[in-house]
Order: structure tokens, then sequence, then C-alpha cells
């Protein structure tokens, strides 16, 4: 009986903790910062931090290969997307006999930056990161939903 109620607790604690809490019982830690670059020009940098015995698969990953990591957006009309999203980070290319091919990934931390352009004074920024997690025994799927505040705009005056 003991046993039933502990199984309980850890659904319950699972589907109900806050995204923040789960993100604690995860193999990567999530942040990011805005900083606006100019009247209009905003620059978001996404950084993960990954356990150590972990890696994290790059965005730029062929097809037939592990899930890579993917940024998405939510559309608005108070900002546009100015360029694709960089990795900025050591990345280690490996020959990955499963999928017969050179797979890119990080151990440690990356950075993704993405610039914006910003219409309005202030904006706020929904953005969803989907991505894999290995380490020599298991692979984890992950995401992470980010809402960004954009600072407002520096006064000329």
């Amino acid at each position: 009986m003991c046993f039933l109620y502990a199984f309980y607790f850890l659904v319950y604690s699972f589907l109900f903790l806050p995204q923040e809490r789960v993100q604690s019982l995860s193999v990567v830690q999530w942040s990011v910062s805005s900083k606006r670059m100019s009247v209009d020009e905003v620059i978001l940098t996404f950084t993960a931090k990954v356990a150590p015995g972990w890696h994290l698969y790059s965005q730029q990953i062929d097809e037939g290969g592990p899930m890579p990591t993917r940024f998405s957006f939510v559309e608005a009309s108070e900002y546009e997307l100015l360029g694709l999203l960089e990795e900025m980070g050591d990345g280690v290319s490996v020959r990955d006999e499963t999928y017969e091919m050179a797979i890119l990934w990080y151990s440690g931390s990356v950075k993704f930056v993405q610039r914006i352009r910003c219409s309005t004074a202030r904006s706020t920024i929904k953005a969803r990161v989907e991505y894999m997690t290995c380490d020599t025994r298991v692979c984890l799927p992950g995401h992470y939903t980010f809402i960004i505040d954009v600072p407002a705009r520096v006064s000329n005056k």
C-alpha cells in the first residue's frame, strides 16, 4: 500500500510541477537574455548549460539523423526575426555509426543568438526550443518555453 502512495505522489509531482521545477530535474538548464542594440534592434541570447557526461545536438543535423535542436518563435506584429538563429560554442563533430553520418553536438554550454527588430517600445516574445540530449547510455528529448520581455527603447532626448 505504501508503494502505491509513493507511485501516486511521483506521478502527481511530475504532472503538476511548474516548468521551472521540472527543468531542474533535466540535464539541460535553459536561460535567456535580451540586449537592445539600437532603437529597434535587439539581440536574444538563449543559453543551454548541459550536465556533465551529456551532450546536446546542434541545429545543423542532416535528415535521417538524431533530433536536432529546434527553436520556434510565436509570430507577432511587434517584432520580426533578422537572419537565422546562430549557434556559439565549442561543438564536437563525431562520426555516428548508428546514423552513418557526422553529427555536431555540444557539451558544457552553448549559446543560440537571434537578432530581432522591434516595432514597438516594449515587446514580449514567446519562443520554444525542442532538443535531444544523450549520454553514453540513453537519449532524452526535451522542450522549454521562453517568455521574453524585451527592454524598453532608449530615449534619444
